[in-house]
């Protein structure tokens, strides 16, 4: 008496049905996974936007009176400072960990002819230059002022004129640290020196590298100076990708898995349906025999 099998049973006794289960269970999980990761990647994003959004309501500071910490060159590669020690090339697991991240700013500072043109920026579709222009504070120490965006010059080889702060200057604006540069896009410093003005084009805001060139002790963070009180166009962009896309991403992922599964649940139910008319095709013939 022959034993009757069942089309399950008929399908796990096949390599390939145990090769599909696992490719299906890995693809799903990854989909699964990744919509978990973007959801997670959006509240944080969502947290550092309402902190952002908190920070720049408030009342101006004065700068002098905030916490700063800055950066020097010494032979060790750290600073002493009002009797604190930090390693030049400090840094937080994520420039949002800083306190003093957007919090609003005020400050009569003394701007200097020392100028940074961070290069490959956009802004309105145009490419340019972040100018930025080195001020001395009160204190004898130093920061960084971006005055806004200016288109570049035709050739590389010529770099715009910068109209850039007079002396003794009252500033607003909100204090910031961009993210580290991706690998492969240093500091790299090229030097544009005139009678007037010691222009260096830079690839990255390498905060304590610019400190350690100056040899002065220079503060962990600029300032982006509020519209009115710079010549060029400026634009408060925190964040690479807002929590909104991070949230549409995230969806985008469970849709796919969703897909996915009801694919695959379709694909077996019609497997099993086909084994299933086989089967019966097979009982016919044996009966009509």
């Amino acid at each position: 008496m022959a034993f009757i099998t069942s089309p399950i049973g008929q399908l796990q006794s096949r390599p390939k049905f145990w090769l599909a289960l696992i490719l299906t269970v890995v693809v799903f999980s990854t989909l699964v996974k990744l919509g978990f990761w973007q959801l997670e990647r959006g509240q944080q994003k969502q947290q550092i936007e309402n902190m952002l959004e908190i920070r720049l309501q408030a009342t101006p500071t004065l700068l002098e009176t905030l916490p700063m910490r800055y950066l020097a060159n010494t032979r060790e590669g750290q600073e002493k400072i009002n009797g604190n020690s930090m390693e030049l090339k400090s840094s937080f697991t994520s420039v949002f960990d800083d306190e003093l991240y957007g919090v609003a700013v005020m400050q009569s500072v003394s701007p200097t002819n020392q100028f940074y043109l961070l290069d490959n920026q956009t802004l309105n579709k145009k490419v340019g230059y972040l100018v930025y222009q080195l001020a001395e504070l009160p204190t004898q120490h130093y920061l960084l002022l971006e005055l806004g965006f200016v288109p570049m010059e035709k050739s590389r080889d010529q770099i715009p004129v910068i109209n850039g702060l007079p002396n003794n200057v009252e500033i607003v604006g909100r204090l910031y640290r961009r993210s580290p540069a991706p690998l492969g896009s240093g500091f790299t410093p090229e030097q544009f020196n005139n009678s007037e003005q010691r222009v260096t084009r830079i690839q990255s805001l390498d905060l304590p590298a610019i400190a350690a060139q100056l040899d002065r002790p220079l503060a962990h963070l600029a300032v982006q100076l509020d519209n009115e009180f710079s010549h060029y166009p400026t634009r408060w962009s925190p964040l690479p990708m807002k929590s909104a896309k991070h949230f549409g991403y995230s969806l985008q992922w469970f849709v796919m898995a969703a897909v996915f599964a009801f694919v695959i649940t379709l694909s077996f139910y019609r497997v099993l349906v086909g084994s299933n008319q086989v089967k019966r095709n097979e009982n016919n013939r044996r009966e009509s025999v």
